[in-house]
């Protein structure tokens, strides 16, 4: 099996290497250095290019943009809870009601449970963070 295996990351190896020789890279002649962008660049760049939509009758409205933000927030946010705390009772209901042996097994799944939970709300944390963060810098 070994063999077998050690055959196929070779032959996987080579396809790979025969398939990137002919990359085709996309890069400028240009020796000018690349200008840092800083967020208030961005912030800038960003409210004329709103700007620029609500003069031309494209109709980018950065509030409608700000609350659809929140409305897909506030929703995810929402199932993410809901989920978790299925889960959990059911992982409590199965574990009051298990033998030794079975309580074992929903321990161990309980771990990727618990990690999932934490990156789950660490994630919506670090959304809502940033949101502050940045709806409040001003250029």
């Amino acid at each position: 099996m070994k063999k077998i295996l050690k055959k196929y990351l070779i032959l996987l190896t080579i396809f790979l290497s025969i398939i990137t020789i002919n990359a085709t890279i996309l890069a400028t002649d240009s020796t000018e250095p690349t200008p840092i962008i800083s967020i208030g660049d961005i912030i800038s760049q960003g409210k004329s290019f709103l700007a620029d939509t609500t003069t031309e009758g494209i109709g980018i409205d950065g509030k409608e943009v700000e609350n659809a933000a929140e409305s897909i927030y506030n929703i995810l946010l929402g199932v993410g809870i809901i989920v978790t705390m299925a889960i959990s009772v059911f992982l409590g209901a199965k574990f009051i009601m298990a033998s030794a042996e079975e309580k074992a097994d929903i321990k161990q799944s309980m771990l990727p449970f618990i990690i999932g939970t934490f990156v789950m709300f660490g994630a919506f944390g670090i959304w809502r963070i940033l949101l502050n963060m940045l709806s409040g810098l001003e250029t």
